[in-house]
């Protein structure tokens, strides 16, 4: 879904459950050079499916 919008998913790395960004996701813009969505923390996966599920003219977008 994403890649067919022109951007791409990144998931946190992290191991630690403690960790502010632990099992949180982010979109980006296909050269991964901007956060789209996600912000600072990330956020869920299904954050990240309501988000491309929805209207592009009502997306709330963190950049670009």
């Amino acid at each position: 879904m994403a890649r067919l919008q022109g951007l791409t998913l990144r998931k946190s790395k992290r191991v630690d459950p403690n960790a502010l960004d632990y099992g949180a996701w982010w979109v980006l813009t296909a050269d991964r050079s901007q956060v789209v969505y996600g912000g600072t923390h990330g956020v869920t996966f299904e954050d990240v499916l309501d988000w491309l599920a929805s209207p592009r003219d009502q997306r709330d977008y963190d950049s670009v």
